[in-house]
C-alpha cells in the first residue's frame, strides 16, 4: 500500500481525490491538509510515501511544499493537483512526479489517478527515484511564478519544533557551512537542507547575488564595498548578529569576474 497525504484548500476536491485514490485499491490516505503549512506539519509526523499537492493553496503552495521536502534525505513522491492542464511539461513523464487536473467526473479522475499511483508504485519498487530530475522539475515550476503571491521560504525550526515561513526580504545572506546551508536574518541563523544552487535560482529575482560558490547576499543589506586592488571586492553587510551568525562580522569576498556583475547590478 502507498501511504498518501492530500493537501488541498478546497474541501470538496480533497475528498474527491481521496475517494479516487481509495478506489485504486493500492493507497492508504493517511491525512488531508487544508493548506501547505499543515501539510508540512503532517508529513513531519506521518512520513507518508507520497503527497498529492494542490499547486495554489493558502499560506503555502504545493510547489513550495515540494521544494522544502526535496531538500531532505528521503523525500516523498510528488503529484501536483491543478485546475489547468498547461503544467503538463515533458519533465512530468518521470516516474516519481506527476500532475492531476481537477475534474468532478469521478470515473475519469479514478482512471487518471490510477496511472499516477502505478508510476508511484514503480518508483517505490525501484527504491531510487530520480531525485535530481524531480528537483529539476520542481525548480522549473518554481521559475514559472505560477501565482502572484510573494513566495515564502519554509524553514524547519528544530529547537522550537515548528516550521517557519521566512520572507526572502528578511534574509540577509545565505552561507554554506559544512553540510548545511544557513539562512541568516537579523535575529537568527537557520540551518536548512536547501542547496545554495537551488536558492540562487529561486532568489535571483528577489535581489540576491551569488558572491561566491557558497554564499548569496541580499543586495538590500550591502553597507559598503571595499576594493582589493585586483578587481575583487570585500562586501560588508548591515547587521548586528551574534552566535551562529558571527560569520557576518567578516566581509564576503567577491571575485573579480563576479564583482563586475555586482557593480552592474548596483548601478555603480
Amino acid at each position: 500500500m502507498i501511504r498518501v497525504i492530500i493537501a488541498d484548500d478546497e474541501e470538496a476536491t480533497a475528498y474527491l481525490i481521496q475517494e479516487a485514490l481509495q478506489m485504486t485499491g493500492n493507497v492508504e490516505v493517511m491525512a488531508i491538509a487544508s493548506n501547505g503549512l499543515e501539510c508540512l506539519q503532517l508529513y513531519e509526523q506521518l512520513h507518508s510515501d507520497a503527497l498529492f499537492l494542490d499547486i495554489n493553496m493558502s499560506q503555502l503552495g504545493g510547489i513550495e511544499v515540494a521544494e522544502s521536502l526535496m531538500q531532505t534525505d528521503n523525500p516523498p513522491l510528488i503529484a501536483f493537483v491543478t485546475n489547468f492542464d498547461d503544467y503538463a511539461v515533458r519533465a512530468f513523464e518521470l516516474n516519481a512526479v506527476d500532475y492531476v487536473v481537477k475534474i468532478s467526473d469521478l470515473p475519469t479522475l479514478v482512471e487518471r489517478i490510477a496511472r499516477t499511483v502505478t508510476r508511484m508504485q514503480t518508483a517505490l519498487e525501484q527504491k531510487s527515484p530520480a531525485l535530481d530530475e524531480i528537483r529539476a522539475v520542481i525548480a522549473h515550476l518554481s521559475r514559472q511564478q505560477l501565482h502572484p503571491l510573494q513566495r515564502k521560504l519554509p524553514i524547519r525550526d528544530t529547537e522550537e519544533g515548528t516550521i517557519r515561513l521566512l520572507d526572502p526580504l528578511d534574509v540577509i545572506c545565505i552561507i554554506r557551512q559544512q553540510r548545511r546551508t544557513m539562512l541568516i536574518t537579523r535575529h537568527n541563523a537557520y540551518p536548512t537542507y536547501y542547496t545554495v544552487d537551488s536558492l540562487d535560482e529561486r532568489l535571483t529575482t528577489e535581489g540576491f547575488f551569488r558572491a561566491n560558490q557558497g554564499t548569496l547576499v541580499n543586495t538590500r543589506y550591502i553597507e559598503h564595498l571595499l576594493p582589493n586592488g585586483d578587481g575583487s571586492y570585500d562586501v560588508f553587510l548591515k547587521t548586528e548578529l551574534s552566535g551562529d551568525a558571527q560569520a557576518l562580522n567578516t566581509p564576503v569576498t567577491v571575485s573579480r569576474s563576479r564583482a563586475r556583475q555586482l557593480l552592474q547590478m548596483l548601478n555603480i
